[in-house]
């Protein structure tokens, strides 16, 4: 065992309590602040893009022995529902909602410290408006921001893609100082219609580009596909763009891209239109201008489809140079070798995992932790196989992070942030946060965790 986490067991064993309840610029009004328990004193963070790092990987090494986690604050109330996960850099907590707006909370106190307009959201109603015989489509009341913004740390300026009226996905880029918006631009490439797509997977940069995934609404209504597109940090340039073929095959997969050192992309596909189509359900590879150069296919990729279970339902993992894993809905893992997509060759090793699996992992070598319905998978990696270790309770889990030696995961079917043992999957802590969406995750830094509820507010965890 771990030596934090037996400081953090030997805490809790000696009856240490959980607590916690069950158009551009910035606005003019000051700071909010919220009710703050006292005696919390946090540290600089950096967690500034989806799962703190390039790798998605979920891990706060930096962090000290969890010791007494606590809820210390809670946000004034903020105007529209938060799917993007927040984000922290130096004491600024980070966060968009789908109202089009960017929050800087204070890290120490979670006052609102100032708060950026992108435009006016688009009213859940004016979605996928050529497909109301489809049922449901779409399901919330307005749609801005979505997926969870990056934070370029030398730029000093934070990029989200915010849906505007009357219809269009704009890359808007805020300055981390002031909160004014120094960069708006139009991203939506010829032959993608942005009222059946929707932009849920995290951002990512490289080479000087923001790269955004999209796929459908809620519903699968419309004619949508899969897009990827990238667009310069500074507004200049033409868009790059992929398309998946045939219709549908969103890349929606909440973590979103995921980045080689070399620019290689993987990207995630989900369910098809047609049960032949040759990019649904699948791995993509990717150069940085966006052209294909792979593909890895699970071996039951049609009825994939005939079921509804997309692959793509979460982020693939990079767990080395040339070995990444992917599950979706079916529960079945599977690692690959990276450089033999080209070929399309078959998977090195598969394993049904679980019932389901979303949203996006967390990789602490040689640990793999997979969030699904029925609660996290822990996967030992050796090699070119895995072995589960340990299965944590049966509740929707939330894509993990690891934080003050203690592995996170949000029960998205309840009300509280859960805390295990990486190792052992031993439980060490419950603290009752609120209600959160779907495929909530937290961000760490400065000795503490914050997630986006339902309220809406963020809520912080000191101690960790």
């Amino acid at each position: 065992m771990r030596p934090c986490l037996q400081v953090l067991i030997g805490v809790l064993a000696a009856g240490v309590a959980a607590c916690g309840d069950g158009g551009g610029g910035s606005s003019g009004s000051g700071p909010v602040g919220p009710t703050v328990a006292p005696g919390t004193t946090p540290g600089p963070a950096s967690w500034a893009q989806y799962h703190g790092a390039v790798d998605h990987a979920g891990v706060d090494a930096g962090e000290p022995a969890a010791a007494s986690p606590h809820v210390d604050w809670k946000s004034p109330p903020l105007d529209g529902q938060m799917h993007a996960a927040p984000l922290m850099l130096g004491d600024g907590v980070y966060v968009a909602t789908e109202h089009d707006s960017v929050y800087r909370l204070d890290a120490a106190t979670g006052a609102i410290r100032w708060q950026a307009s992108l435009g006016t959201a688009v009213r859940g109603g004016e979605v996928v408006p050529r497909a109301a015989d489809h049922g449901l489509c779409g399901g919330d009341p307005e749609y801005g921001v979505v997926s969870t913004p990056i934070i370029d740390t030398a730029r000093n300026e934070l990029f989200a893609l915010a849906m505007v009226e009357p219809g269009r996905h704009h890359l808007e880029g805020v300055d981390l100082a002031s909160g004014r918006v120094v960069m708006d631009r139009d991203v939506d490439p010829p032959g993608l219609d942005p009222l059946v797509q929707q932009q849920r997977t995290a951002l990512v940069i490289d080479q000087g580009r923001v790269y955004a995934g999209f796929g459908g609404f809620n519903g699968d209504c419309g004619r949508y596909h899969g897009w990827v597109v990238g667009a310069s940090e500074d507004g200049s340039g033409p868009v790059v763009s992929f398309s998946t073929d045939g219709t549908s095959a969103g890349i929606w997969g909440p973590s979103g891209p995921q980045v080689l050192a070399d620019g290689t992309m993987l990207v995630a596909t989900g369910n098809s239109g047609t049960a032949d189509s040759g990019h649904a359900n699948s791995v993509l590879r990717l150069t940085p201008t966006l052209t294909q150069t792979g593909a890895f296919f699970p071996p039951d990729r049609v009825a994939l489809t005939v079921g509804d279970l997309d692959f793509g339902s979460m982020g693939p993992a990079v767990l080395g140079p040339d070995l990444a894993f992917q599950a979706g809905k079916a529960g079945v893992g599977y690692l690959f070798r990276i450089s033999t997509m080209g070929s399309q060759a078959p998977a090195v090793f598969s394993a049904k995992v679980c019932s389901a699996a979303y949203g996006g992992t967390a990789w602490a070598p040689p640990y793999l932790y997979v969030p699904c319905l029925d609660g996290v998978h822990a996967l030992r990696i050796d090699g070119e196989r895995f072995t589960e270790v340990w299965h944590g309770p049966r509740t929707w889990a939330g894509p993990p992070v690891l934080s003050g030696g203690v592995l996170w995961s949000q029960d998205l079917s309840g009300t509280t942030l859960l805390g295990f043992d990486p190792v052992t999957g031993t439980a060490v802590t419950s603290l009752a946060v609120g209600q959160t969406v779907h495929f909530a995750t937290p961000a760490s830094g400065g000795g503490r965790l914050v997630i986006a509820t339902r309220a809406p507010r963020v809520v912080s965890v000191a101690g960790v």
